[in-house]
């Protein structure tokens, strides 16, 4: 009966969101997708029903800090969705570490702070704090010796746990920080990792660790560093040879004596290991794709974690060259994966057996996993968006960004033009409950003979805001300062947070610049992170607010079929979603958008709409199980109860007169 109830579920989500394709793509994908859905609701899939029991409300295995973005791809899932309403219209607030690229993410902790990680050597500090208003807080100590924390760091991530300690690996130690920059403890390790993870057994105690570039799987008890397990070695070899590394890539941006060994990272040669891995929250194993036997083949492990012990689960040919980092589906059954190759792989979860194959041309970036299961991910410099139809991945859409770019840019030279204007997607595609971020290059691709190879000219970087169903850019584009080459973070107060590695830039300027006509050179690489923040908080607030009532609605759908792992879910996020927006009624109030009285009263709304669906929340989590069909009842009521507060709510941020404050908003919320 549960396999039953569960592939009702399934399908009736997999319904939906033809639906919503069909919308925009014709009646002829409405056909051809009914027809897959018809074929696979002869195989069993894995239930929501464990990954519920396996994260919190955010969405997030219980060891890391309850924040929108604790680690490089926001989850342990590596999906690189938030659920949490983003701003369509932002402004840079602030900038910092200008002179250092930042190759991959901000990442935030319990109070807020941001982590950032670079790569300077000798006399610099590899491991920045700031708060949300780029406040310096505090860095690690000046690179002056070995024992230091290096430049190597520049290519993880920094993670944070639930107390708020943060963890980073240099060439050879594993550091762990206390929140206001004290050293907790230094491991030895035998190389670095390619960002870390957090993983947990049974008993719900917490580790930490990663894999080397070498292979070695290590997990370290987080409170003192010890190791958890004996060392595991994965049973592959070297990556594939690269090439020469790029002349002037992160010249005065990184420690050169590390560029070279980064740039084979980076691109997934030399190193068995150089992405990071994903631990699937329902059964606690780790994925990681690596080198395989011989440079020309790759490998995919699942490897299964226990105190005291680390063993393979299974081993799976793959092409070789994979800088990807994996990515585990919505309720944990599948983990996806490119290689050097262009092909990205379906795996099941559980057996590691391939269950399809899809082309989607040379990849650089690591594939990002929306909350309906899609698959969106960068490949020959497009955005694509692929659907996982158990037996096949099926492509939704593939998007370039050439007609912006000849917004931006004209033909060249203008008379006799010889270069058009051409794009190419620069960051991982970030993820919000209705829209895709990921920033662009827009430029000339031009080949110079004295390399004989192509180069692309990034003239303009700019943020794009997509619908996830159509594709379409949704937003006017927003200017950087700087190429992106990592992870757009999104904050759950609405500012986002922008990575600058400078990668094309800096092959750009101090490469092609000397070749180039004026009009054609590209300016000084900066580095650093950009903080943009909404326009407009008051937008915000409504945004989220209505998104909230889309939950609400999909919610009462899913308790009505007897959905009960889907409608907890949705309404999860719900609560998430109401506190962010109770926030950005503050800011807006803050900010003079909306006056203090109004403000208060949308905000005691806003908590008593929240009260009542947490309520909601608690009885559909206990009864998931045992399907009392009164309490059930309630918790349809409470949802609509809810439903009323937030339309009053809305209709006071909208413009309507507020009443007089009866009661007042707690401080906690």
């Amino acid at each position: 009966m549960k396999w039953k109830l569960h592939e009702k579920s399934l399908n009736l989500m997999r319904m939906k969101l033809v639906i919503k394709m069909s919308k925009n793509l014709g009646s002829k994908f409405l056909v051809s997708a009914l027809l897959i859905i018809l074929l696979i609701t002869i195989s069993p899939a894995q239930s929501l029903a464990d990954m519920n029991d396996s994260v919190t409300d955010f969405g997030l295995i219980w060891t890391y800090a309850q924040t929108s973005w604790p680690t490089i791809h926001r989850d342990s899932r590596n999906s690189d969705f938030v659920p949490i309403v983003a701003p369509v219209l932002a402004e840079e607030k602030w900038t910092a570490l200008d002179g250092a690229a930042v190759l991959t993410a901000v990442t935030i902790g319990p109070e807020g702070n941001l982590y950032v990680t670079t790569g300077k050597g000798i006399g610099y500090s590899n491991l920045h704090a700031f708060d949300q208003d780029g406040n310096y807080l505090w860095s690690s100590e000046p690179v002056d010796d070995i024992d230091d924390l290096d430049g190597v760091a520049v290519v993880s991530s920094a993670i944070v746990d639930v107390e708020g300690d943060v963890y980073i690996s240099d060439y050879d130690q594993f550091w762990a920080f206390h929140p206001d920059g004290s050293v907790k403890w230094v491991a030895p390790i035998p190389a670095n990792f390619v960002t870390a993870a957090f993983t947990m057994s049974n008993a719900m105690n917490g580790y930490v660790g990663g894999i080397t570039r070498d292979g070695e799987v290590l997990i370290l008890n987080s409170n003192d560093g010890s190791l958890a397990a004996p060392i595991l070695n994965l049973p592959g070899g070297a990556g594939p040879l690269p090439p020469a590394t790029p002349p002037g890539l992160w010249q005065d941006l990184i420690d050169p004596m590390v560029i070279d060994d980064l740039y084979a990272a980076f691109f997934g040669y030399k190193f068995e290991v150089t992405n990071t891995p994903a631990v699937n929250p329902v059964n606690n194993r780790i994925y990681i794709a690596a080198a395989g036997p011989t440079a020309d083949e790759g490998a995919f492990y699942g490897i299964d974690f226990t105190p005291g012990s680390l063993t393979i689960a299974f081993e799976t040919p793959i092409g070789s060259g994979s800088g990807t980092s994996p990515a585990i589906s919505p309720d944990g059954s599948r983990v996806y994966a490119a290689d050097g190759d262009g092909n990205m792989y379906a795996f099941d979860a559980y057996t590691g057996a391939i269950s399809w194959i899809f082309p989607i041309g040379e990849t650089i970036g690591s594939p990002s996993i929306g909350p309906e299961g899609i698959i969106y991910s960068m490949g020959d410099g497009l955005v694509h968006a692929i659907a996982d139809y158990g037996i096949s991945g099926e492509l939704l859409w593939s998007k370039d960004f050439d007609s912006i770019a000849s917004e931006y840019l004209p033909p060249y030279p203008p008379k006799d033009p010889k270069l058009y204007p051409t794009s190419m997607a620069n960051s991982i595609i970030s993820i919000t409950p209705r829209y895709l971020y990921v920033v662009a290059n827009l430029g000339y691709e031009i080949f110079l003979p004295v390399y004989e190879q192509y180069f692309f000219i990034p003239k303009i970087t700019v943020m794009l805001i997509m619908d996830a169903v159509s594709s379409s850019v949704i937003a006017p584009p927003m200017e950087l300062r700087d190429t992106c080459d990592g992870v757009i973070t999104i904050a759950s107060d609405g500012n986002i947070y922008i990575t600058h590695g400078s990668t094309a830039r800096s092959i750009a300027y101090y490469t092609m610049n000397p070749l180039l006509p004026d009009p054609l050179k590209v300016e000084k690489p900066i580095g650093g992170i950009s903080a943009l923040e909404p326009i407009s908080f008051l937008d915000l607030a409504i945004a989220g607010i209505h998104w909230v009532q889309n939950l609400d609605a999909e919610a009462l759908s899913y308790l009505d079929s007897g959905m009960l792992d889907e409608a907890y879910t949705q309404v999860r996020r719900g609560t998430v979603q109401l506190d962010a927006s109770a926030n950005s009624i503050g800011d807006a109030e803050e900010r003079g958008e909306i006056d203090s009285q109004r403000a208060q009263q949308a905000r005691l709304y806003v908590y008593k709409g929240r009260k009542l669906i947490d309520k909601a929340k608690n009885i559909i989590g206990r009864e998931r199980k045992k399907t009392h069909d009164a309490l059930l009842r309630l918790a349809q009521k409470l949802i609509e109860n809810a439903e009323k507060q937030l339309e009053l709510a809305l209709s006071i941020l909208q413009g309507s007169d507020a009443p007089p404050l009866t009661r007042t908003v707690p401080k906690e919320f």
